[in-house]
């Protein structure tokens, strides 16, 4: 199983799509952080005498709370679009033909879409693990001459890890549709299709409930579960419910590729 995960692993890195991908990602994430740092140091200036700060709208919120959510909701766009790797290396095999040569060294259909799975899930570690640390580190060199403990206190580490947990379950989500339609596009299309309905809101305006069971919602509802003040859009579940929404678009899509592989031709 370490050989198959391994091949997997090596194959996607190679790919000069998917490099271009974690290039890019890296690239738009720092571009984001030093474009808010400005905005971070004009707050912290006029800070009061209770450690409250004026940020976005004129509200005054505790400062290291509200920083620590920030700059996990900055990671969180970097964030945003990496489901885009684990449809374009899944997509690349179908449409170099390779998956043949991929089953025929690893029969097993289970194992094949498990290690897949697993060298996405790493690669998505890698790069969730390589944001939080950009965006740790521009923030530290912003506020380091008044506190920067807030940076690694216990919300900090706990954004970040679900920050870490969201990028891998999209790139999951993405590869197992991707793997079952046998197209890179249609993965594209249908995460797209997902971010599309959680940002416009369409669901939510009708059934919540609903919208609470979409992938992105999901994200969304787990990782701004305990930010201060007002989320626009409100949040429309619990973190409990989107862990578990989450995992099970993580899991479920997967089950459903391995039961396809089996039926259909490798070509």
């Amino acid at each position: 199983m370490i050989h198959a995960i391994r091949a997997e692993l090596t194959k996607a890195l190679s790919l000069p799509s998917v490099q271009l991908m974690l290039a890019a990602l890296t690239a738009l994430h720092v571009l984001i952080m030093s474009m808010n740092m400005p905005n971070i140091r004009d707050s912290l200036a006029n800070i009061t005498a209770d450690g409250r700060i004026e940020f976005y709208g004129g509200q005054l919120v505790p400062a290291e709370q509200f920083l620590a959510e920030l700059i996990v909701a900055f990671t969180f766009q970097g964030v945003m679009f990496i489901w885009v790797i684990g449809a374009v290396a899944t997509g690349t095999e179908f449409r170099s033909g390779q998956i043949g040569q991929s089953l025929l060294t690893v029969p097993s259909r289970p194992r094949i879409v498990a290690a897949k799975a697993l060298a996405i899930a790493l690669i998505s570690l890698a790069m969730g693990v390589l944001l939080a640390l950009v965006s740790i580190g521009i923030t530290y060199f912003t506020v380091r001459a008044w506190d920067s403990s807030f940076l690694w206190n216990e919300e900090a580490l706990i954004g970040h890890g679900r920050m870490i947990f969201i990028a891998i379950a999209m790139n999951l989500i993405a590869l197992a549709v991707t793997l079952i339609a046998r197209r890179t596009l249609v993965g594209i299309i249908a995460m797209a299709v997902f971010l599309g309905l959680t940002m416009t809101q369409v669901v939510a305006l009708i059934s919540p409930t609903v919208d609470a069971l979409l992938p992105v919602s999901a994200l969304r509802n787990l990782l701004f579960a305990d930010v201060v003040g007002e989320v626009i859009p409100p949040l429309t579940a619990g973190p409990e419910h989107a862990l578990i929404t989450l995992t099970a678009w993580a899991i479920i899509p997967l089950i459903v590729a391995v039961i396809v592989l089996r039926r259909r031709d490798a070509r």
